[in-house]
């Protein structure tokens, strides 16, 4: 049986597994606890981006593609800022990262690209569809041209 999978959901529950991540952060926990479940929803959020990047990427006649695009964008925004936190020195628990540096500093990099991406897929699709909206079409013609006495 086929799965319908709703990606607005799932970049939904991502961004709330990273915004979770974040505010742990921002308080005094016991790390020795906490970091392992930490790197793990880190890694987590990392495929579940991966994932739905390349079906978004594959999917092109999706409903919605585009506000799942910017929607994926965002997380996608906020995770390389989480990231690039993690590998900031200056932080006090970036200590606890640093085992993982040389890989989060990867990571970067190809959601960077992956962001670039979907930038571009979004602003084409707005250019396309701004075009459509410049079309007339064949009934259009017709009513702009047929004269006002035949009616």
């Amino acid at each position: 049986m086929e799965q319908k999978i709703d990606y607005n959901d799932n970049i939904f529950l991502l961004s709330l597994k990273l915004k979770l991540i974040e505010d742990s952060l921002k308080l005094n926990l016991d790390t020795y606890f906490y970091i392992s479940n930490i790197k793990s929803d880190i890694f987590f959020i990392s495929e579940g981006i991966e994932r739905y990047f390349n079906a978004l990427i594959k999917n092109t006649i999706l409903i919605d593609r585009t506000e799942t695009l910017k929607n994926l964008k965002r997380l996608v925004s906020k995770f390389i800022n989480l990231l690039v936190q993690l590998t900031d020195k200056d932080n006090d628990y970036s200590k606890h990262f640093d085992d993982l540096t040389d890989k989060y500093n990867k990571s970067i990099s190809i959601f960077n690209d992956f962001e670039d991406q979907i930038k571009s897929i979004i602003t084409d699709y707005s250019i396309k569809t701004q075009d459509e909206k410049l079309i007339i079409s064949e009934n259009e013609y017709k009513v702009l041209f047929s004269n006002e006495d035949e009616s």
